[in-house]
């Protein structure tokens, strides 16, 4: 199969990350922690007895640990509030040390007292390239990843916020996807060129609630029309995993003590025990 190359754009935004209303405290919780943890946040002092202090124009490293459960992959957002009222967002970086610590660096630039909040949320785009690299490479599920991530392009193009050249980008990254004569090679390269780019905020104005039935059936749709055959069916490959275990019980065999047996091993065997430092007869 042919495979196209594409002009090179990234489709990384420039502009600063758009506000959005942020989510009202929750004073009656059920639970005491949501989706994504968010804990050992930072700047800190020890006791937070006092606030955290720092020069105008001082580089201020925020972090936090924030995870969660399954494998969907999340995003976290610095939200900082200056002296005189403004608002900003701020994504930070995934650290990889093993202890899921996120941090940024902020410099604030007005004299007073700062207050921020952080916030996670689920990351579609981050998710699906992941999934993407590696199963596209595999030849497994490729017409359901990659429809998958036209329809994420597809949502990020439509955001009013962005401007008329990145919409642009969006919507060649997800013809190229959906481009029957693009092969492996040229698909990867879209997921890989992203990633070069440093896009991460790329369905930042996606709904905040499960994908819509629609948006599934829709990918269903797409998929059996790429990938099923003449009766209506749709070939799939499924991989089942077995696991047995056990757990010790009282009446389970022991093993004798060494040096307890009655009969030699070569008796059992029916052959000629031949002692250590002995070679066996050709």
């Amino acid at each position: 199969m042919a495979t196209k190359t594409r002009t090179e754009a990234s489709v990384r935004s420039t502009a600063e990350i758009p506000l959005r209303p942020a989510t009202p405290w929750q004073t009656d919780q059920v639970t005491t922690a949501g989706r994504i943890p968010l804990t050992l946040t930072q700047p800190s002092t020890p006791g937070r007895l006092f606030p955290p202090k720092a020069f105008v124009g001082e580089a201020v490293p925020f972090g936090v640990t924030a995870f969660r459960e399954g494998h969907d992959l999340i995003g976290v957002h610095l939200r900082l509030f200056s002296p005189s009222g403004a608002e900003s967002l701020h994504r930070l970086t995934a650290l990889g040390d093993g202890f899921d610590r996120w941090s940024v660096l902020v410099a604030p630039l007005e004299q007073g007292t700062w207050t921020f909040r952080f916030e996670g949320f689920a990351d579609d785009f981050a998710t699906w390239e992941h999934a993407a690299d590696l199963k596209i490479a595999a030849g497994v599920d490729v017409p359901l990843m990659r429809e998958m991530g036209a329809l994420l392009f597809d949502r990020a193009r439509d955001e009013r916020s962005r401007p008329n050249a990145e919409r642009s980008a969006l919507e060649a990254a997800a013809a190229t996807l959906r481009d029957p004569e693009v092969g492996v090679e040229g698909a990867l390269a879209v997921v890989r060129d992203l990633r070069g780019a440093g896009e991460a905020n790329a369905v930042l104005e996606r709904r905040r609630g499960p994908s819509r039935r629609t948006t599934l059936f829709s990918a269903l749709a797409r998929y059996g029309e790429l990938y099923g055959g003449a009766d209506g069916r749709v070939p799939a490959t499924v991989q089942v995993i077995y696991l047995t275990a056990w757990a010790p019980d009282p009446s389970q065999p022991k093993p004798l003590k060494p040096g307890s047996a009655k009969t030699r091993l070569a008796e059992a065997l029916g052959t000629a025990e031949i002692p250590a430092g002995e070679r066996a007869a050709p």
